[in-house]
C-alpha cells in the first residue's frame, strides 16, 4: 500500500517572479524545471480565424420606419453554405423574422458587402439585396422579438450562428413596431464549402 505521508514525488507550480514550473524535492526546496516554452501561440476561434484569412463578410444599414413598415433583405447564398450572425438595433421596438426559399420576382437593390479583413480582395459567394420584390415569404425559422420604446432603444443579435444552405435564397425581415423608428442592420458572416 503507498504511504500518503510520502511527498517526495509531488509536483507543484511555482509563481514567483518566473512563473517557471518547479519541483519539490525530498527535503522541501524548490528545484526549477526546464521546460521548453514555445511563445506565439495563440488560439482563436474559427470565425475569428475566417476574419484573419480574408473569408469573412459584413452588410450593415439603419433607416427610420413607420410603424408595420417591413424592412425586407434578401440574401442569396451562392455554392458554399453561409454561417450567418445578425444583430438588429432599434428605438422603439421591432419583430426581426428569417425565412428560407422565399419565391422572389425581383432581387432588390444589391447591398455593397464588405470584406473584414480589409486588406483582403477575397469576395464572397453570397450576395444581399434591400426591397425585393416577393410573392410568397417562404418558411420562418426564426423569430425574436425586440422591446422599445421612444425613452430606450434595444439591441438584439445572436449568439450561435445559422448555417444557411448553399444554393438558396433567405429573407430576413425586420418590422418596425413603433413611428419614427430607427432601425439598423448588421449581418456577418463566413462561407465555407459544402
Amino acid at each position: 500500500m503507498a504511504d500518503l505521508n510520502d511527498r517526495s514525488n509531488d509536483v507543484s507550480i511555482h509563481n514567483e517572479d518566473t512563473d517557471a514550473p518547479v519541483t519539490t524535492t525530498t527535503d522541501g526546496s524548490k528545484e526549477r524545471l526546464d521546460v521548453a516554452v514555445q511563445d506565439d501561440i495563440e488560439t482563436i476561434g474559427h470565425y475569428h480565424d475566417k476574419i484573419h484569412s480574408g473569408d469573412a463578410y459584413h452588410v450593415s444599414d439603419y433607416g427610420t420606419y413607420s410603424k408595420n413598415a417591413e424592412w425586407d433583405i434578401l440574401i442569396k447564398v451562392g455554392s458554399t453554405q453561409m454561417h450567418l450572425l445578425w444583430g438588429v438595433s432599434a428605438n422603439v421596438g421591432a419583430l426581426v423574422e428569417l425565412f428560407e426559399s422565399p419565391t422572389v420576382t425581383a432581387n432588390g437593390t444589391q447591398y455593397t458587402i464588405y470584406n473584414k479583413k480589409r486588406a483582403s480582395s477575397n469576395t464572397p459567394d453570397t450576395d444581399v439585396y434591400e426591397t425585393p420584390t416577393l410573392t410568397a415569404d417562404g418558411t420562418q425559422f426564426e423569430v425574436a422579438v425586440l422591446p422599445g420604446s421612444n425613452q430606450s432603444g434595444i439591441l438584439c443579435s445572436v449568439d450561435l450562428e445559422w448555417v444557411l444552405k448553399a444554393n438558396t435564397d433567405y429573407l430576413f425581415r425586420i418590422t418596425s413596431q413603433g413611428n419614427s423608428n430607427l432601425l439598423g442592420l448588421a449581418l456577418d458572416w463566413y462561407e465555407e464549402n459544402v
